[in-house]
């Protein structure tokens, strides 16, 4: 069964018809254009526009201005458009400076997204991050609205969002030891919330380089949902992916699983008296991290008693194989059947790559997989997509509903 959203449908953007009608009957195209600049500086940018007829969706038309007359096309990225940018072009007006893309968007979307002028080609999932760091570095901020973000209801989960640039107190440690399974030195980071209190729940998560981020990094978000009294006092192990090796990691090619059950989770608790009552540790990841946090909790060691899978990357198997390969090895080898699960993901996360599943479907076809063996799984979705921004706040409302046992006793 194929989930469709129907979101990102390429639509006619009100603003630029009306410049396009203008253009042809006045001859003053200079002044056409400065006034159409101004205006879009007076609105800010992305334009966004009512459909008439439609109670859920807008026109959302962004914009790129060419000063130098160069550029042929700008590809659109970041949350909004995961890896099929050549399908998702800004093109000229003709004989303008204007670059534009009008797409129906849900309402109360909220995404970052990125231009890149002159791009070509798409994300490939399965090379190494770090060989396609020039293509990733191509992308920039949109000049005419810096942050680039769009967020059409900012008064939603405000105080997650606000939370998530509020520096989290406590302390954060860095530690090292030497993996036997991946014959390799990896890092971990610790952190612990202020206070002497013990934690009384550990959270587990991939990627763990994103704590050390200057923007946003996860432990913000967690420091708050603690000091809000919703979640109980939480300490975070970050797991380190280098890009080097993250995607033969996260697509399982070496025992990535093995080595956080039977080496990482040991070497943690030696440093420190965290709880190992598998309903007080919880693993986590976005997008490949967590596909790792599913396999990570299934493994035998049974470490986790709940996994948060935030977009998680499940229709990215192994070049050649495809997610229903993946369901048939978790049917066979199922986790403990106590362990819960919370899965989200994006109504824009619709990217197909290669002829194979979305994101979006794969994660609801995995939750129906969840569901027909009988484990207490949740599916959180929302107007958002594949970004760490959007995705932290789907992921606070995963981790308050996994903790509130929690929290009662």
């Amino acid at each position: 069964m194929r989930y469709e959203t129907g979101w990102r449908e390429p639509l006619s953007g009100a603003r630029i018809e009306e410049l396009r009608q203008g253009l042809r009957t006045s001859a003053d195209h200079e002044r056409l254009l400065t006034d159409f600049w101004a205006d879009v500086e007076r609105r800010g940018s992305p334009l966004v526009a009512p459909i008439e007829g439609d109670e859920t969706g807008v026109a959302v038309t962004f914009l790129w201005r060419d000063e130098t007359g160069t550029v042929e096309h700008v590809g659109i990225g970041g949350g909004l458009v995961l890896n099929d940018w050549e399908q998702h072009l800004l093109r000229r007006l003709p004989g303008t400076d204007v670059f534009h893309l009008t797409l129906r968007l849900p309402r109360h979307t909220r995404v970052t997204y990125y231009f890149a002028p002159d791009i070509h080609g798409h994300w490939d999932p399965w090379l190494e991050t770090g060989e396609q760091m020039e293509t990733l570095y191509s992308f920039r901020p949109d000049p005419l609205n810096p942050t680039s973000i769009l967020d059409l209801d900012p008064t939603r989960d405000a105080d997650l969002v606000a939370a998530l640039t509020q520096p989290a107190p406590g302390t954060l440690t860095e530690h090292s030891f030497h993996s036997a399974l991946l014959d390799a030195e990896r890092r971990y980071w610790v952190y612990q919330p202020p206070g002497d209190e013990p934690a009384e729940h550990v959270l587990w998560a991939f990627d763990g380089a994103g704590c050390l981020a200057e923007v946003m990094p996860p432990q913000n978000l967690v420091a708050h949902l603690t000091s809000a009294g919703d979640i109980p006092r939480t300490a975070m192990v970050f797991i380190d992916n280098p890009f080097e090796s993250r995607q033969a990691e996260v697509t399982f090619e070496v025992p990535l699983d093995r080595f956080v059950c039977e080496e990482l989770v040991p070497e943690v608790r030696a440093r420190h008296a965290f709880p190992t009552d598998r309903t007080r540790n919880t693993v986590s990841g976005f997008s490949g991290g967590g596909e790792a946090a599913i396999l990570s909790a299934a493994h035998g060691a049974a470490h986790f008693g709940k996994v948060i899978a935030a977009s998680p990357g499940i229709a990215y198997m192994q070049r050649g194989h495809e997610p229903r390969e993946w369901y048939a090895r978790f049917r066979e080898s199922p986790a403990l059947q106590d362990i819960r699960f919370v899965l989200t993901v994006g109504e824009l996360e619709v990217d197909r790559v290669y002829d194979i599943p979305s994101l979006y479907t794969a994660a609801h076809e995995f939750t129906d997989l969840l569901k027909d063996l009988d484990f207490d799984v949740t599916l959180l979705t929302g107007p958002v997509g594949h970004d760490y921004f959007s995705s932290q706040i789907l992921f606070a409302h995963g981790l308050r509903h996994l903790t509130t046992s929690l929290r009662s006793t």
